[in-house]
């Protein structure tokens, strides 16, 4: 089986709406060592191996298997996914089975359909079963019908059934929770939607739809909110003519007054057009950022920017170190940043505190293009 699946569920948003995003995907993997994905991928080993309570927590500080260091940020956003899912425990009992990134089938989408939540958990005396997914990023993830944990969801009640087969869907509570740390929502940073499995069958079989027809000769390809996160947004023919549409809209808007029905109108063809050229946009700078590495892309470089100062040693440790200075470096429930104990300490003393993050590698115009490219 390979790493990924060619209907993995994390791109079951765009299955869903359009079937040829599919093969359009597979030419363009994953961008693994970006910062936000090598991050990303340290703070769920961290949350992980802390769920999983084998004896060998890791601390702040440690290193995560792909080389990133463990910041005291990261592990204040996975601490969230821990307390999530120990809340679960602490309502549900001794009897409450988890799972931590354990793999499931789901070929009631596909054969070749196959993801990994972040937590599950069934709880038999209640038939409930939980899906708890943890977001680093600050893109914000709604709970209800979220694709991704529907697909989840399905392969695990796949699984129940089969082990059981007086279990049925429609006896089946589903409780879908996003955890997400780093963006704002009005409902907090731990929102939770709860149905009935056999609720979920609309949505799975659109998506069974959809996958049989992305293995078709030709599947046709279709433009909207899906192409925001689409890995081949920057290739794809459909999203480039949706682009230059909006841009002739932009172009071409109109300058009188506009009030009522007529603005709300305007302003949502004005919201559409931004959203198609940012997803053509943001796909052309993902390839030009790669080419850039190698210095093909005439006019562009890459300018490196210095990640945020962070305590790499436990709380704890940094506090008994202001309390050794004779200082105070708490805030509530956590210590003051490095940045804020500069003021403080001798700098030379908070460097074997704290280290910068990795930073972020971003395009950056250099020249004039015309220049690059007629020589002039």
């Amino acid at each position: 089986m390979s790493d990924h699946s060619i209907f993995a569920p994390s791109s079951g948003a765009q299955l869903i709406h359009c079937a040829g995003s599919v093969l359009l995907q597979a030419q363009f993997p994953e961008d693994e060592d970006s910062v936000a994905s090598m991050t990303g991928t340290a703070s769920h080993w961290w949350g992980a191996e802390h769920l999983a309570d084998d004896g060998s927590r890791p601390p702040v500080g440690a290193v995560a298997p792909n080389g990133v260091t463990v910041t005291q940020t990261m592990t204040d956003g996975a601490t969230q996914w821990i307390e999530a899912v120990e809340d679960i425990l602490a309502e549900s009992g001794t009897a409450a089975v988890m799972n931590v990134e354990r793999t499931v089938q789901i070929p009631s989408v596909h054969e070749l359909c196959y993801g990994t939540p972040d937590t599950d958990i069934w709880v038999p005396w209640s038939k409930t079963l939980h899906i708890v997914d943890f977001k680093g990023g600050r893109l914000l993830h709604e709970p209800e019908e979220h694709i991704q944990c529907v697909e989840y969801a399905e392969g695990r009640v796949l699984e129940l059934i089969a082990a059981d087969p007086t279990l049925q869907d429609q006896h089946i509570t589903v409780v879908i929770t996003i955890v997400q740390p780093h963006a704002y929502h009005p409902l907090g940073t731990v929102r939770r939607w709860t149905c009935k499995a056999s609720d979920l069958r609309g949505i799975i079989n659109r998506l069974k739809a959809q996958a049989l027809l992305a293995l078709t000769a030709n599947p046709p390809t279709v433009t909207g909110e899906g192409c925001r996160h689409c890995r081949a947004r920057h290739a794809c023919t459909a999203n480039q003519r949706r682009a230059y549409a909006a841009a002739e809209y932009v172009d071409t808007a109109t300058a009188r007054p506009l009030h009522g029905a007529e603005l709300a109108l305007e302003l949502r063809i004005l919201e559409d057009a931004e959203d198609a050229l940012k997803s053509r946009r943001t796909g052309l700078e993902q390839q030009a950022f790669h080419e850039a590495k190698t210095g093909g892309v005439p006019g562009y470089g890459l300018e490196s920017s210095r990640g945020k100062l962070d305590w790499i040693k436990p709380a704890e440790d940094v506090v008994a170190l202001g309390d050794a200075m004779g200082v105070d470096l708490r805030k509530a429930l956590a210590a003051i940043t490095p940045t804020q104990a500069k003021k403080l300490i001798d700098e030379s003393v908070i460097s074997a505190y704290a280290a910068h993050t990795p930073g972020s590698a971003r395009l950056v115009r250099t020249d004039n293009l015309a220049q690059q490219v007629f020589g002039k």
